[in-house]
């Protein structure tokens, strides 16, 4: 995060900032201070866009979805990660090189080919592009490894640099594409496997469906209870989802207290099932409040249910599925509704 404003700019974001976290009625905390701050700079856009379509759209804007935007739109740790995995990969290649021209003869295509695969390094900047790079010096330091014998510390001891910094890439992914909150996929992650299980559908004409649920009257809990309470709520429906769901099917936490099951190889019909089983497992659970002992009462949730249809985009098939637990919501809450509802009103 990097400013550059003069102090008169800088002291109307503060009060802006401050303005938004009174208005909310938000904690004074320095994350939540960051998150408004951007946002009444208008620099950071994607946080800006992310924001006024909570607030369009009359959603829950409390301390867990500020936290969410922090960690989606202001830290950009895995930029980090990727910057120093190139300039580790662009040095072992160097050494490795060396050892390779000093060896002449048989070794030079090895060359050639880790001289292509340095060139790669310049267009790649995502974890994914990386991992191929990562295979590609595997495969190469492989065959350098048979090719001579003399080359076989520094090979070995490369195999085992680039084994290392594949398990760091990986954890690094792993944390960019987490939910701090409730371990859940974030709303990135899930976009993202959304985009492959869409096209496994339609290649081999599978069925698809998604289920998006959300807490009923969460706002009341984290007023009545406090917002740890409500983090506790969040944390234990993630729990119920990943105990219930099977295989390929992934949950993960789209926003605030809103949550997206992926259902791979699943009918609608099916995943109604799935949706009701979810809703009655949870309403007929008893509610106290951990510090306290004190009853909370029932937690319902309101789901959503809808089919992927061929040729449909990604963006249609989330609305429709946004349009089913709207429907849910509108008439009476705790309760399933998927597209066929809607199609009968």
């Amino acid at each position: 995060m990097l400013y550059s404003e003069n102090k008169e700019q800088a002291g109307e974001y503060l009060r802006s900032a401050l303005n938004y976290i009174t208005q909310y009625g938000l904690a004074a905390t320095p994350l939540n201070y960051t998150v408004w701050y951007e946002y009444a700079s208008g620099k950071n856009n994607n946080l800006k866009k992310a924001i006024e379509h909570l607030i369009n759209n009359n959603k829950t804007l409390d301390d867990g979805i500020l936290r969410q935007f922090y960690q989606a739109y202001i830290i950009d740790g895995h930029r980090t990660v990727t910057a120093k995995a190139l300039s580790e990969i662009k040095k072992i290649i160097t050494d490795i090189s060396s050892c390779v021209v000093d060896a002449k003869g048989e070794f030079t295509d090895h060359d050639n080919k880790l001289q292509s695969i340095s060139t790669e390094l310049n267009r790649a900047d995502d974890f994914y592009s990386l991992n191929i790079i990562l295979d590609k010096m595997t495969s190469e330091i492989k065959g350098i490894i048979q090719s001579g014998q003399d080359l076989n510390g520094r090979m070995a001891e490369s195999s085992g640099e680039l084994k290392a910094l594949r398990e760091e890439l990986e954890k690094a992914q792993q944390a960019a594409e987490t939910d701090v909150l409730t371990g859940l996929a974030n709303r990135r992650k899930f976009k993202k496997a959304l985009d492959c299980e869409i096209k496994k559908a339609v290649d081999n004409k599978t069925s698809l469906s998604l289920i998006m649920a959300d807490i009923d009257f969460f706002k009341r809990i984290n007023d009545t209870f406090g917002h740890l309470t409500g983090d506790s709520v969040l944390k234990a429906l993630a729990a119920l989802f990943q105990k219930q769901l099977k295989g390929k099917d992934l949950a993960s936490r789209f926003g605030g207290e809103e949550f997206m099951l992926m259902l791979p190889e699943t009918s609608l019909e099916n995943a109604y099932t799935v949706a009701e089983q979810l809703r009655s497992a949870l309403a007929g659970k008893s509610w106290k409040q951990k510090a306290s002992g004190k009853s909370m009462g029932k937690i319902t949730i309101s789901l959503g249910v809808a089919q992927y249809k061929q040729g449909e985009s990604k963006k249609s098939f989330i609305e429709r599925v946004d349009k089913a637990l709207y429907f849910a919501k509108q008439n009476g809450r705790n309760r399933v509704a998927s597209e066929k509802d809607l199609e009968s009103k």
